[in-house]
C-alpha cells in the first residue's frame, strides 16, 4: 500500500516534511522541520504509518514494536522461540511515528531530500519559501504554522485569527481544536465554554481524536454543556477508535475502577461513585498493555501511566497472577519517564526485596527523589527509616521532618498514612503538633497569625484527640487579634457546636465583629440570626437585605456574551453563593405563605 501526502505526493524515503506533532492530546510544532526515515509496514505487509527524524540524521535509534495477530499468538503458546522476522505484528520504528489515519492531518510535503541536498547552505531559506508556498496554497497545516509559529509569538493576533479561520475553513481539524482552546481559556477572544465545546464537536465529528477526548472531558465535566457521563464513556470509545492514546488510557482506568478516575474531581457530580458491573480488569489489563506495546515514545503521559497501572496490577495480582518482578520492571519503566508515584513504589519494592534483591540504599535514593515531588507516602516510609535506622544513620530531626510534611499534606484519602505519622511521632518528638498548639495558647503573643492558622489547620485530623478543640482556640486567639476571617469561622463554630459547645451569644458576637470589618460571609451569617430569631428578634426583610450584602460577584467570567447571559457565569455566581440564595429563597417563600391571601399584591 502507498501513503500519499493531502497534496498527492507519495510519502517516500528521505523527505522533508512540515511536522506537526500530536503528543498528550495537544498539537504542537516542536520539531516543524523532520525527514521520513520510512513507511512502517508490519511483516505482514500491513502498513502501520510513518516514522520520522531529524532532518541532518541518517541512522536514528530504532524501536521494535509487535502488534500481536492471532498466528503470533499460537507461536507464544508453543512456548518455542520465536525470532522478530518470524512474528507477522512485528515492525520497526523510529521515535516518532505518525499513524496513518493522521498522515494527513500532521504531515506536509517540502522536498525530496536530493533538493535539500543541493540547496546545502542554503537549506533554512529554502525550506522557508517551500513553507511559504503552501501558506499561499491555502495547506491547512502552513495556515496553523503561520498562525501558531509566526503570528503568535510575533503577537500579530489578527494575522493568527486569520489564519486559523482560513485553516478551519479548509476543515484542518487542529485549527479549529485551537478555536476551541482559545474559547476556553479566553486568551486573546472573549470566553465562551459552549462555543468551545461546539467547535470541539466540529472537529471530533470530522475524525479528530484531540477534539474528541477533550469533548469527553467536557461531557464529563458538565462544561459548556450539560453534564452526561454515559455520553462521555460514548465519546472516550469514539477517540480511541480514532487513535488518542489517553482516550485509551482513560478507558483503561474506566474498567479498573469503575468511574471516571481521568476527569472527574472531588467537587464533580459522580466523583468515586464506583459502578461494579463496569469493572473488568481484563479489559483494563488489555488496554494498558495495549499502550505500552504499541503507543510512540512521544505520548509520554499514556506511556507512563499505563506502565504505572501495569505494575500496580502485577503488584496486587488484579487482572494477572501477582509477579512481584513484573511489577519491578513495569515501575522502573515509569519511573524512568518521570512518573513519582512509580518511583516511590520502586523503591518499596527494593526496601522489602520484592521481586527484586533488597537493597535499602537504593530505596532510600528512590523515596528521596519521590519525596522532592511531595509523595506523601515516600516521606511516611523515609520517616520510618530514619527514625528506625533502617538503611541510615538514626536521625529524628529527618525522621520528624519527613513524618511532619506527611501531616501537613492536604489531600484526599491519606488518613491512614497521617495517623501513623501522628503516632511515629508521638512516640519520640518533643515537638508534637498537640505540644506547639499547647505552647501558642500560652504565649500567644510570640507568634503570628500564620503560624497559629497553619498550627490549627495541621492540628485538626480525626485521630488527634482533642484535635478539634485546639483548632476552635486557636482560631479564638487569631480572633481577638481582629482577624475577620477566623471571626467569622470562630462564630460559625460557635453556631454549630464544632470543636466547643453551642453558645450562641458568643457566636452572635464574634460574628459581628466579622461583619464590622466589612467580612462578606459574617453578613449571610448575621442574616442567619436575623432569619431564625436566634439571640435577635426575627426580622425576615432584614434578614434577606444581609444575605443580598453577602452575595459574591464573580470577575472569572463575563456575565454577558454578545449581549447574552453567560451561563458560565451564572453557574459559578449560583455555586459561590448557594448559601445566601437558599436563605433568600426560603424567606420569600415565608413571606408569601404568611401573607393573607385579599393582600394579593404581596404575594
Amino acid at each position: 500500500m502507498t501513503l500519499y501526502y493531502l497534496t498527492g505526493e507519495e510519502i517516500k524515503r528521505g523527505d522533508i516534511v512540515l511536522y506537526l506533532s500530536k503528543n498528550d492530546e495537544r498539537y504542537a510544532f516542536e520539531s516543524p522541520v523532520m525527514k521520513v526515515w520510512d513507511v512502517v509496514k508490519t511483516n505482514a505487509g500491513k502498513v502501520i504509518g510513518v516514522a520520522l527524524m531529524h532532518p541532518n540524521s541518517d541512522n536514528p535509534v530504532i524501536y521494535p514494536r509487535v502488534i500481536h495477530t492471532d498466528t503470533d499468538r499460537q507461536k507464544e503458546l508453543a512456548e518455542q522461540p520465536i525470532k522478530f522476522g518470524d512474528l507477522e505484528g512485528a515492525y520497526t520504528t523510529t521515535e516518532t511515528l505518525i499513524l496513518r489515519s493522521d498522515v494527513f492531518r500532521l504531515l506536509g510535503f517540502l522536498m525530496r531530500d536530493e533538493q535539500l541536498k543541493e540547496t546545502n547552505e542554503k537549506n533554512h531559506a529554502f525550506i522557508e519559501q517551500k513553507i511559504a508556498q503552501l501558506i499561499q496554497d491555502n495547506n491547512g497545516l502552513a495556515l496553523f504554522y503561520q498562525a501558531k509559529c509566526i503570528a503568535y509569538p510575533q503577537q500579530n493576533f489578527d494575522t493568527y485569527l486569520q489564519s486559523l479561520v482560513q485553516a478551519a475553513k479548509s476543515e484542518f481539524t487542529p485549527a479549529i481544536c485551537e478555536f476551541a482552546l482559545e474559547f476556553f481559556i479566553g486568551r486573546i477572544i472573549e470566553k465562551d465554554h459552549q462555543r468551545s465545546f461546539g467547535f470541539y464537536k466540529e472537529a471530533s465529528e470530522l475524525g479528530d481524536c484531540v477534539a474528541s477526548y477533550e469533548l469527553a472531558n467536557r461531557y464529563a465535566n458538565g462544561i459548556g454543556t450539560t453534564q452526561d457521563l454515559a455520553k462521555s464513556v460514548e465519546i472516550l470509545a469514539l477517540a480511541e477508535k480514532q487513535c488518542s492514546w489517553r482516550a485509551k488510557l482513560a478507558l483503561g482506568s474506566y474498567y479498573r475502577f469503575g468511574w471516571l478516575s481521568s476527569f472527574l474531581a472531588p467537587h464533580h457530580q459522580g466523583y468515586r461513585e464506583i459502578n461494579k458491573e463496569i469493572i473488568s480488569s481484563e479489559k483494563a489489563f488489555f488496554h494498558y498493555t495495549h499502550i505500552v506495546n504499541q503507543a510512540p515514545k512521544t505520548e509520554l503521559t499514556a506511556l507512563m501511566n499505563a506502565q504505572y497501572h501495569l505494575g500496580w496490577m502485577y503488584q496486587d495480582g488484579i487482572g494477572v497472577v501477582q509477579d512481584y518482578k513484573q511489577a519491578v520492571r513495569w515501575y522502573q519503566e515509569s519511573s524512568n519517564l518521570g512518573n513519582v508515584i512509580a518511583t516511590n513504589n520502586l523503591a518499596d519494592k527494593y526496601e522489602h526485596g520484592l521481586g527484586v534483591e533488597q537493597d535499602l540504599d537504593i530505596a532510600i535514593e528512590l523515596y528521596s527523589i519521590a519525596a522532592e515531588s511531595n509523595v506523601v507516602a515516600a516521606h511516611l516510609s523515609l520517616g520510618r527509616m530514619y527514625l528506625q535506622g533502617r538503611g541510615v544513620e538514626k536521625n529524628l530531626d529527618l525522621a520528624q521532618k519527613h513524618l511532619k510534611e506527611v501531616l501537613s499534606a492536604g489531600i484526599d484519602q491519606i488518613e491512614n498514612m497521617q495517623q501513623e505519622a501522628w503516632q511515629l511521632l508521638e512516640s519520640f518528638s518533643e515537638d508534637t503538633i498537640l505540644k506547639q498548639a499547647q505552647r501558642i495558647l500560652a504565649q500567644p503573643q510570640n507568634y503570628s497569625n500564620e503560624e497559629i492558622r497553619k498550627t490549627a489547620n495541621d492540628i485538626y485530623k480525626p485521630f488527634i484527640k482533642d484535635g478539634a478543640k485546639f483548632r476552635t482556640l486557636l482560631y479564638v486567639e487569631m480572633a481577638k487579634r481582629g482577624d475577620d476571617a477566623a471571626q467569622s469561622q470562630v462564630g460559625d463554630w460557635y453556631l454549630k457546636g464544632w470543636g466547643t459547645e453551642i453558645n450562641y451569644e458568643q457566636a452572635y458576637y464574634w460574628v459581628s465583629k466579622a461583619m464590622g470589618q466589612d467580612n462578606w460571609y459574617a453578613y449571610y451569617q448575621m442574616g442567619y440570626f436575623y432569619e431564625n430569631g436566634i439571640i435577635v428578634e426575627q426580622n425576615l426583610e432584614y434578614a434577606q437585605e444581609l444575605y443580598e450584602a453577602s452575595l459574591k460577584d464573580t470577575q472569572l467570567f463575563p456575565k454577558t456574551i454578545n449581549g447574552k447571559p453567560n451561563p458560565e457565569y451564572e453557574k459559578f455566581y449560583r455555586l459561590s453563593n448557594k448559601d445566601a440564595l437558599a436563605g433568600i429563597e426560603r424567606i420569600q417563600k415565608l413571606i408569601r405563605e404568611q401573607t393573607p391571601k385579599w393582600m394579593f399584591w404581596k404575594r
